[in-house]
């Protein structure tokens, strides 16, 4: 009658250690999936970092460049400008330009709004007495900073008495700029 029992006692020790052993497989499988999953996320991470790292130098010469173009505006454009109404900086640069072109003769156009752009359609007519003074002024006109001068067409012309006279049309450009 032993015989039975310590049948089922070999069957019961034999089945603990299948399950035991089934469960250290299983516990080891999943140890390496595991293991293979986090693998898998590091190294994803690390090239994430690779990657910021690198794109990190780019971003700084990108800030870099976006500050010298910011200093190259402050040059171009006044500070000012986002302080004035659009209208009121054609005027204010017709103003200086009657200042300083006093003896031509300067007839304006109603201002034309266009896109981003507020226009003020200039002639400049004048006395052409000496070259180098009317080159000078035709320079002065083209390096006007803000707002441009848009120089489209420039004639000379001769009357009967051997007199010679300038016309320069154009325009005194500005940008638009938000309403608030």
């Amino acid at each position: 009658m032993d015989e039975p029992r310590d049948m089922d006692n070999k069957l019961k020790r034999l089945f603990y250690c299948y399950a035991l052993s089934g469960l250290f497989i299983f516990m080891a499988l999943s140890g390496v999936i595991i293991s293979t999953r986090y693998k898998n996320f590091l190294s994803g991470a690390l090239k994430d970092l690779q990657a910021a790292r690198q794109n990190l130098f780019t971003m700084q010469g990108a800030v870099a460049d976006m500050d010298s173009i910011m200093a190259g505006m402050d040059k171009i454009v006044p500070p000012d400008i986002i302080l004035q109404v659009p209208e009121m900086q054609l005027l204010t640069s017709l103003d200086e330009l009657k200042s300083g072109m006093k003896e031509a003769e300067i007839a304006v156009a109603p201002m034309e709004y266009k896109g981003d752009e507020v226009s003020l359609p200039v002639i400049i007519k004048a006395p052409l007495k000496d070259y180098a003074d009317f080159v000078n002024k035709t320079g002065y006109l083209q390096s006007r900073r803000f707002p441009v001068f848009n120089i489209s067409r420039i004639s000379l012309s001769q009357t009967p008495d051997k007199a010679v006279s300038y016309e320069i049309t154009g325009d005194i450009r500005t940008l638009k700029g938000k309403k608030k």
